[in-house]
C-alpha cells in the first residue's frame, strides 16, 4: 500500500514539469514566428502594378497601392540580355503620376522567353522586388525599300523600332546592323556593316533609316528586283561577336 501512494504523489510532479515545458516551447515558437513576421513587413511594399513585353520592350503598368506614392523609380532587368542587365526610369516622378499609363522600358528584352525582375526604389532609400516573372520578346522588325536621291537608285533600310541614337553602344560592347544584297540572278552585290557610331551618324541624316547608294561595284542600282537581308549582332570591343540578333528582314526589294 504504501509504494503505490509514493508512485500516486509523484505522479504529478511529472505531470507539471511536462506542462511547463510544453508552455516554454510554445512560447518560443510564437515569438520566433512573430519576428520573422515583423521582420518580413519591413521590407514589403504594397504596390499595385501589371507587367507585359511588346518585342523587347518591357511595359509596366502602375495601380493603387498605398506605397505607391512613395515609389522614386523602377529598374527593370531580363536575363539572357548580355548586354543590357538593368534599365532605370528616366523620369522618376513618372512612377508616381502615370497611375494607370504604361511606362516602356525600350529594348530592354531580347528574343525569346526569359525572367523579368522589376524593381522599385523608395524614398526610404530601400529597394524591393516588386514582380518577377517570365515574359515572351520577339524582335521589332526592319524594312527596306527603294528610295531614289538625285537620280540615284537607293535601297532605305528602315531600322528596328528600338534601334534608336545611343542605344547602339555601351560599356565594352556595340550593336552592329548586316546588310546584304542580292539580284534577282542571286549573285551578291552588296555586304554591308553598319558599326555603332556609324548608325548614330546615319541616323543624323535620315533619322530612322541606313541608305545604300551605291553596290559594291560603285554603280548604282540598276532597275530590277533585289533580295535584302538584315541582321543585327553585338559584339565587345576587340570585335568579337557576343550576340547575335536572328533575322530583323528578308524581303524583296523592287528598284524601279
Amino acid at each position: 500500500m504504501n509504494r503505490n501512494y509514493e508512485d500516486n504523489a509523484v505522479s504529478p510532479v511529472i505531470a507539471t514539469i511536462l506542462l511547463v515545458a510544453i508552455v516554454m516551447v510554445l512560447a518560443a515558437v510564437v515569438a520566433v514566428v512573430a519576428l520573422g513576421m515583423a521582420g518580413g513587413q519591413n521590407d514589403l511594399k504594397d504596390v499595385g502594378l501589371t507587367v507585359t513585353s511588346d518585342h523587347t520592350d518591357v511595359m509596366v503598368t502602375l495601380f493603387t497601392g498605398q506605397d505607391v506614392s512613395d515609389l522614386q523609380s523602377l529598374r527593370v532587368s531580363v536575363a539572357g540580355n548580355p548586354y543590357v542587365t538593368e534599365f532605370q526610369s528616366t523620369n522618376t516622378t513618372d512612377c508616381v503620376r502615370q497611375i494607370g499609363v504604361p511606362i516602356r522600358f525600350t529594348g530592354v528584352g531580347v528574343e525569346g522567353t526569359h525572367t523579368t525582375t522589376v524593381t522599385g526604389v523608395f524614398s526610404d532609400t530601400t529597394a524591393v522586388t516588386l514582380w518577377t516573372g517570365q515574359l515572351a520578346f520577339a524582335l521589332w522588325p526592319a524594312d527596306a525599300s527603294s528610295h531614289k536621291h538625285e537620280n540615284e537608285n537607293m535601297i532605305k533600310v528602315t531600322l528596328p523600332r528600338d534601334w534608336t541614337a545611343g542605344t547602339f553602344q555601351g560599356n565594352g560592347w556595340q550593336k552592329q546592323l548586316v546588310v546584304d544584297v542580292s539580284d534577282s540572278s542571286g549573285r551578291n552585290v552588296v555586304n554591308r556593316t553598319w558599326a555603332g557610331w556609324e548608325l548614330n551618324l546615319a541616323l543624323s541624316f535620315y533619322k530612322d533609316s541606313c541608305v545604300i547608294i551605291t553596290n559594291q561595284a560603285n554603280k548604282g542600282f540598276a532597275p530590277g528586283s533585289y533580295r535584302v537581308v538584315v541582321r543585327g549582332q553585338t559584339v565587345d570591343s576587340t570585335g568579337n561577336t557576343i550576340f547575335t540578333d536572328s533575322l530583323l528582314y528578308d524581303g524583296t526589294v523592287v528598284v524601279p
